[in-house]
C-alpha cells in the first residue's frame, strides 16, 4: 500500500502543478498579451467599482505595476509548483500556488457581474479554481500527509 500511496501522490502533485507551471510558461511566451489581458482584467474592475474609493485608489496603484505584478505573478507560480511537483516544501509550495490563485479566481473570473452563457461559464470556471484552491489549502495545513518526511515541514 505504501507504493501506491507514493505513486498517487506523485501524481497528484503533477496534476495539482501543470496548471501552474503551463499558465506560467504561456505568460512568459506571449508577455505582451498577459499584460494585456491583465490591464485589461483591473480596467473592468475599475469600472466595477466605480463610486467605491478605496477600490479606486488600490487599482489606480496597481495598473501602473503591471509587469512587476505579472513577473511576480510568474516567479511565485513556477517556484510553487516546481516545489510542489517534486515533493520538496510543499507547505510553502501551497502557499506560494495559494497567494497567486486567490486574487487570481477574483479577479478573472468575477460572474457576478455577468449575465447569461457569459456568467454561466464564468461561474464554472470560478468553482474549478475555487476547487483547486481548496486542494492548495488542505496542502497547506497538512503537508503532504506523512510521518516525519522533511517535504511537509515549512
Amino acid at each position: 500500500m505504501a507504493i501506491l500511496q507514493v505513486i498517487l501522490a506523485a501524481v497528484g502533485r503533477l496534476c495539482l502543478s501543470l496548471m501552474f507551471i503551463l499558465a506560467a510558461l504561456n505568460k512568459i511566451l506571449d508577455w505582451q498579451g498577459a499584460e494585456l489581458n491583465l490591464t485589461n482584467a483591473l480596467n473592468e474592475w475599475v469600472h466595477y467599482t466605480q463610486g467605491i474609493e478605496w477600490a479606486q485608489k488600490i487599482f489606480d496603484e496597481l495598473l501602473p505595476r503591471v509587469s512587476l505584478l505579472l513577473l511576480v505573478s510568474c516567479l511565485m507560480q513556477l517556484v510553487g509548483a516546481l516545489l510542489l511537483l517534486f515533493g520538496h516544501k510543499l507547505r510553502f509550495a501551497a502557499l506560494l500556488l495559494a497567494l497567486v490563485l486567490a486574487p487570481y479566481i477574483v479577479l478573472f473570473h468575477h460572474f457576478w457581474f455577468l449575465q447569461d452563457a457569459e456568467r454561466s461559464v464564468q461561474t464554472t470556471m470560478f468553482l474549478q479554481n475555487l476547487s483547486i484552491l481548496g486542494g492548495l489549502l488542505l496542502l497547506l495545513a497538512y503537508g503532504g500527509g506523512g510521518k516525519g518526511k522533511k517535504s511537509e515541514d515549512a
